[in-house]
């Protein structure tokens, strides 16, 4: 390895970028190796939660579209911060000339949006559940299927999914593979076609067993 390597990569980095992943007494080939095995873990995670995202939006908007019998059900639907939501959608897409489609809409849209849509307001006006929550996730057990359960579940996922796709650290939580496996387990409730396809290139197991010691090896043999 070059002199000054781990020095010059610092500034590509920054220090405030790298000060999670050190802890005291590490050498600074542990540091980088967290900070690899961090990016490698957001990157195993892409397909649970891409697959997780675009199945639940496509399920919620088709049952809604079934249970009021219109494609375009968005201002009819939305309460609360949904509203203003819908709004940032047709500003972005009207900056873009894109058309204001259902389709555009709903893949235009952040997970937030959908997640949204399991507040207490849509339970309580009794605007989408309970009615809805077979049509949306056919296959999850009967005993779990409440609207509470899944707001707590995808908030969840959400937190996750934001943290990964903003290059946070995640390395350190305890609960990875249980969340990803809820992640997984949540596209089976939707669709167990799309979960397998998931699981044909999900990675997540064996990068997160791996730790740093593979990364460090890696980054030693530079």
């Amino acid at each position: 390895m070059q002199a000054g390597f781990f020095e010059r990569l610092e500034e590509s980095i920054s220090a405030d970028r790298l000060r999670p992943y050190r802890l005291r007494a590490d050498l600074e080939s542990e540091v980088y190796a967290r900070y690899l095995w961090n990016t490698a873990l957001c990157e195993s995670l892409y397909p649970a939660l891409n697959g997780l995202e675009i199945a639940l939006r496509n399920s919620i908007h088709d049952a809604i579209f079934q249970m009021v019998g219109k494609e375009f059900w968005f201002e009819d639907i939305l309460v609360e911060n949904g509203v203003e939501q819908f709004e940032e959608i047709k500003d972005r897409l009207s900056e873009r000339n894109k058309p204001l489609t259902p389709g555009q809409i709903v893949s235009d849209s952040n997970f937030g949006f959908w997640t949204h849509l399991f507040n207490k307001a849509y339970e309580s006006k009794g605007i989408l559940w309970p009615a809805l929550l077979q049509s949306v996730f056919p296959y999850a057990p009967a005993k779990i299927r409440t609207r509470k359960e899944f707001s707590k579940r995808l908030n969840k996922f959400r937190e996750l999914r934001n943290r990964v796709f903003h290059y946070e650290p995640i390395w350190y939580r305890q609960d990875l593979p249980t969340t990803h496996q809820q992640i997984v387990e949540v596209v089976g409730w939707i669709s167990p076609e799309k979960q397998s396809l998931v699981q044909l290139i999900d990675r997540f197991p064996a990068v997160h067993s791996q730790g740093i010691e593979h990364y460090q090896r890696l980054i030693l043999a530079i």
